[in-house]
């Protein structure tokens, strides 16, 4: 199937140009064959379809989550040929795509912290939304999440116990900041543009976090009978693992205003739910915390310090691309070494080796 890949490609992003967000699954047919046990000389044929399930593609930075497709197939074809033994493939007949338009994103449902957000402190910032109310607060997890980072509040010791209150933040005052008007609530992330026309001065990077993706949960799994007062911190490499398994970049503003909000899209079973990530570069920081502290919001990419996040930035746009050319007329290098596997190759005759009879 590697073979089709940037044809599959090339057609997803003309469906993503035209639906925004799209929903696949694909199906195969194959062609086993295998030698009669009782008549050798025949052989027996069978032709078999799979199905794969359905998967979500909101930006082509998903696609390569998408593509795990063909592994997918592989263990299908890979397990009929255990039950039903002696079974090859002979060749795939058939690879048919249906795609069909995914409007499911927006944020309303309260969804708790997963274990390995929960434990990097300081982070992100979900807010309780799961009361239901007359005035629709339960749906309005973006706006808290806004209003949170607009309107903080003050460092005390009584913080940790209202910042995850909606009351703290639905305050006149506090209201009277943003310009709502015409959004409807949950927000899906096509009105995210209208509200950012609507409040000149936000923009926004949101970053989804789908706990639908299967991840290698051995170290939760090992832990989980352990009493809550006893459980052992989640490693910082198996927490970074996790992380780039189950984020992507979602939206990213054109501008960069002085009030940039990054926040958190949880998604699971079909439900979704926004919360405020406080420091992204403690939240996108890999296990060595050499690179992290200063984020590129376009790329996620983490840098030492910020010039060089800034010389990053010039390269890094949604709309140009900057391309220089070197000022010599040739260039030259010295370290050769760096072109080869391996420094040294032995080809060795053994036939050389041997004595004249």
């Amino acid at each position: 199937m590697a073979s089709i890949k940037d044809s599959v490609r090339n057609v997803l992003e003309s469906e993503l140009q035209q639906r925004k967000n799209i929903k696949i699954f694909c199906s195969i047919m194959v062609e086993f064959e295998k030698v009669d046990p009782c008549e050798l000389d025949k052989v027996l044929e069978l032709t078999r379809g799979f199905t794969s399930f359905a998967h979500a593609l909101l930006s082509m930075q998903m696609f390569s989550k998408f593509w795990h497709i063909p592994r997918d197939f592989s263990d299908y074809i890979e397990d009929f040929t255990v039950e039903r033994s002696g079974w090859k493939v002979r060749n795939i007949r058939d690879f048919q795509m249906v795609i069909v338009t995914y409007r499911p994103l927006f944020g309303g449902n309260y969804i708790p912290l997963p274990r390995e957000l929960q434990e990097v402190k300081q982070v992100c910032l979900n807010i309780d939304n799961s009361e239901v109310t007359p005035d629709g607060d339960h749906l309005k997890c973006f706006l808290w999440s806004v209003l949170a980072a607009l309107c903080p509040l003050p460092q005390n010791t009584n913080q940790y116990k209202h910042d995850k209150k909606v009351g703290s933040y639905k305050l006149l005052q506090n209201l009277a900041k943003i310009n709502d008007k015409g959004i409807k609530y949950p927000v899906t992330i096509k009105q995210i543009r209208k509200f950012e026309k609507l409040n000149p001065n936000v923009s926004f990077t949101i970053i989804a976090y789908d706990l639908d993706v299967d991840v290698d949960t051995s170290e939760l799994e090992a832990d989980e009978d352990t009493s809550a007062r006893h459980k052992l911190t989640l490693s910082a490499k198996t927490r970074y693992q996790i992380f780039q398994e189950r984020t992507y970049l979602l939206h990213t503003s054109e501008i960069m205003t002085t009030n940039h909000i990054d926040l958190l899209l949880l998604m699971k079973d079909g439900k979704s739910h926004f919360c405020l990530i406080k420091d992204l570069g403690k939240f996108t920081k890999p296990p060595s915390g050499k690179h992290g502290r200063f984020v590129c919001r376009r790329c996620l990419a983490g840098f030492r310090n910020e010039s060089i996040l800034s010389h990053h930035q010039e390269y890094c746009s949604p709309r140009i691309q900057k391309v220089t050319f070197p000022e010599e007329n040739q260039i030259s290098f010295q370290r050769y070494k760096t072109m080869i596997k391996v420094p040294f190759v032995i080809y060795a005759d053994f036939v050389a080796l041997s004595s004249c009879s």
